[in-house]
């Protein structure tokens, strides 16, 4: 259900575009905040006057995403397809391209997008500081940018459509406190190095873990959120510490799968350790 309300709220976005703010909700009369805003976890949101985008329709719209690596991406892609089919008659046509994760494909997809005419791109960027530039001469060009789930470092885009990172990455962190009492040994398993869903997550269960002296974090490795690397891994940190490890926190639940499967086959026993791992 998150990721089909994060691509839709991308979308709406293009739907929206003969209004005087795009960032504004798209209900007859409404005059409030933007939904994008009121629903945003982050503490600072970045605001834009948006009314130098306002056209008629129809609308060409571009995605440019970081890659469909995961059941989650697909199934978020299928999503966005779905909304641009369910918005057809303001949105004449949606181009989507795929990264299969890299930047500098992902920077040539954002460039070739923005040459086709689109009148407004939506970007899942695979990391934060690699795009940037690209996403920044989009923007320069008159184009409006919507981030969905994955951001760039600046600010040099209209709305940011995403969960709440943080809440995640401490909830997740708090639960292994607990099941642990406040002391023991912990892997990081992120997801992917520089991506700024698995960096958001990671700085807050840093956080919490810091608050407990009695907590120590063993070593942080990243699975590029699939299980089959979350496997390897987690197979090179048990053979490094051993039943050293008391639990492991992993910033989604895509690569847990392989961990999981790394400890069974090391031999690994409940009674011999108090390895967990937080929901997901």
């Amino acid at each position: 259900m998150l990721r089909k309300l994060l691509l839709r709220g991308a979308v709406g976005a293009l739907a929206i575009l003969g209004s005087a703010a795009a960032t504004r909700a798209d209900e007859p009369g409404y005059k409030g905040a933007p939904r994008t805003y009121l629903f945003n976890p982050a503490i600072s949101v970045c605001f834009h006057d948006t009314a130098k985008y306002k056209k008629k329709p129809p609308y060409v719209g571009g995605f440019s995403n970081a890659g469909h690596g995961d059941s989650w991406r697909v199934v978020g892609l299928h999503s966005l397809e779905k909304a641009a089919h369910d918005h057809a008659d303001v949105i004449k046509k949606l181009i989507i391209t795929n990264a299969n994760h890299d930047d500098s494909k992902q920077i040539a997809d954002i460039q070739d997008l923005a040459s086709q005419g689109i009148d407004l791109l939506i970007v899942s960027a695979n990391t934060q500081q690699a795009l940037d530039p690209a996403v920044s001469r989009v923007m320069k060009q008159g184009i409006p940018v919507v981030m969905v789930d994955r951001r760039i470092a600046s600010d040099n885009f209209v709305t940011f459509v995403t969960a709440s990172d943080a809440m995640m990455g401490r909830l997740f962190a708090q639960w292994i406190v607990e099941k642990l009492h406040g002391k023991g040994n912990v892997v990081m398993l992120g997801g992917q190095a520089g991506s700024s869903p698995s960096e958001n997550r990671e700085r807050p269960a840093r956080e919490v873990f810091a608050q407990y002296p009695g907590i120590k974090i063993l070593d942080t490795v990243y699975s590029d959120w699939s299980p089959v690397k979350g496997k390897q891994v987690m197979q090179a940190v048990i053979a490094k510490y051993g039943h050293q490890i008391d639990a492991v926190w992993s910033a989604h639940g895509l690569q847990v799968p392989g961990s999981i499967e790394a400890f069974v086959e090391a031999g690994w026993k409940r009674a011999k350790s108090r390895c967990t791992r937080a929901p997901t």
